[in-house]
């Protein structure tokens, strides 16, 4: 009995299995649809605002009117989101100007037949290279009395370059719907490892830019905790200190604020309200020495601080607190451990007479702060005509300019006199030097404006950095500029 009972589930599975199924069935053979990527370029490096091209290396047999195509662009790395930043393109092929910042990202193509549903993808790695590099930022007034920039790719800056150019007009090609209002007042690239920017900063108005692709990252009204009632922008320090002045006031932001993106606040006043000259010193242990036009006094903060002090320092040559004179221009110059201001004075009226106040600031404490002797430049020649000022660092040696010419200051540092001045460069009647700036230790680069042609030109002046001599014939020189009025160089 139980033989049977294990002998009829067998029969029966025999018989079902002989069995034939006569359903309704419809069966399609679907055409090849895929990427096919062998032997097939999948990554691309690409510079920002130019055109990227790509095959979709699709693979279809069926009929492609049926098809839809995405090409979707997005951040790739560690911690970046993979929702796509931009559609690119809703074509078979690619062929777009890439406008994402630069970076590393992926690139996606899907193909979809709008019948079946199905889908052929592909992601291919895109490295997207800054438009603009390194160069020498030139920052000047165009025609319209706005303000751009040029980038000038040459040797004299790099000397790794193989082709030397002059990107023209980079703020206004990154920015086309922000123009600069207000001729240009100054340029500076910040240095703090955790944060680097370029300020542009005119007469009336002021942006912070991107280094990698020169794009806003924050316009003037937004660099504040509370922007000030009067957009009046004076000077632009960066460096490893992002500071700033505005209608006669310095602005900071501090140190300790480590993105270096925060806005910034006034800095606090410490007694009587100053009108700030819109220079200052970045002193020993970054410290910042700014002057008081209103009060004629030096003003001191400290690298983490947000407050103005007045104070005494050593030296009875002047008093810190109670210099009166009028500041015209101050920067850093030859003296003990290249901490030496350099304060060019007038009086007040204005006499035409002119005066160097040399600052020791050498040391970590400003009640040690040294003043120096006077230096009476009043006899040198065309003096109270001067428009710029540039001194260095190596030797005692301080250069101004007047209309087309450059004068150096004869002066002997160990007995602080002065015996007039000499002139050691002359561009011509018809171009006016717009700038005056030392570059290097031995380099110098000068502006000019010549209003006939309507052109600016930069010059590369070397000197001997002992004697300060300027050598018979430029290092290079580059034209093509609206009315220059500083320069920078932007090493990312």
């Amino acid at each position: 009995m139980k033989k049977l009972l294990i002998l009829v589930p067998a029969i029966l599975l025999c018989l079902f299995g002989c069995y034939e199924d006569k359903g309704n069935y419809n069966y399609i053979e679907l055409p090849e649809f895929l990427v096919d990527t062998a032997g097939q370029q999948t990554s691309f490096t690409v510079t920002q605002f130019n055109t990227l091209q790509a095959p979709s290396l699709l693979r279809y047999a069926g009929d492609k009117s049926k098809l839809t195509y995405t090409w979707s662009i997005y951040r790739s790395g560690s911690g970046q989101s993979t929702v796509p930043v931009d559609t690119l393109a809703t074509t078979e092929n690619l062929d777009v100007e890439i406008r994402v910042t630069p970076g590393s990202y992926r690139l996606e193509f899907c193909a979809i037949d709008a019948t079946t549903g199905l889908r052929a993808m592909m992601q291919y790695d895109v490295a997207v290279e800054g438009a603009v590099g390194t160069g020498l930022l030139v920052f000047y007034e165009t025609a319209s009395g706005g303000a751009d920039c040029d980038v000038v790719k040459s040797t004299l800056f790099d000397a790794s370059l193989t082709n030397e150019t002059i990107l023209r007009g980079v703020y206004s090609l990154y920015n086309p719907g922000r123009p600069l209002a207000g001729r240009p007042v100054g340029c500076a690239l910040t240095s703090a490892s955790s944060s680097r920017h370029i300020y542009l900063f005119t007469e009336s108005d002021g942006v912070k830019l991107y280094t990698d692709d020169m794009t806003i990252m924050m316009d003037f009204q937004s660099m504040f905790f509370t922007a000030p009632e009067v957009c009046k922008p004076q000077g632009i320090y960066g460096g490893s200190l992002e500071r700033f002045f505005n209608n006669g006031k310095l602005h900071t932001c501090l140190v300790t604020w480590s993105g270096s993106n925060a806005p910034r606040l006034e800095m606090e006043k410490v007694g009587a309200d100053y009108e700030a000259a819109p220079y200052m010193l970045n002193t020993y242990g970054s410290n910042t020495l700014f002057y008081d036009n209103r009060n004629t006094r030096f003003l001191f903060s400290t690298m983490y601080g947000g407050t103005a002090l007045s104070f005494t320092a050593k030296g009875d040559a002047f008093a810190f607190d109670n210099v009166g004179k009028k500041m015209i221009y101050m920067a850093l110059g030859y003296g003990s451990n290249n901490y030496t201001g350099y304060c060019i004075m007038r009086n007040e009226p204005d006499d035409a007479e002119r005066y160097i106040y040399p600052v020791d600031a050498s040391v970590s404490a400003y009640t040690s702060y040294t003043a120096l002797p006077v230096l009476d430049i009043s006899g040198c020649t065309d003096i109270a005509n001067a428009t710029a000022f540039a001194f260095a660092q190596t030797g005692p040696i301080v250069f101004y300019s007047v209309g087309s010419k450059i004068h150096q200051v004869n002066y002997d540092w160990s007995t602080a006199t002065v015996s007039g001045s000499t002139e050691v460069w002359d561009f011509g009647g018809a171009e006016v030097i717009t700038m005056l700036k030392r570059y290097s230790t031995s380099v110098y680069l000068v502006a000019t404006w010549n209003a006939s042609a309507n052109e600016g030109k930069i010059y590369a002046l070397e000197a001997d950095i002992v004697n300060g001599r300027l050598t018979s014939e430029p290092l290079g020189s580059f034209d093509g500029f609206g009315k220059v009025k500083d320069v920078v160089y932007k090493n990312i």
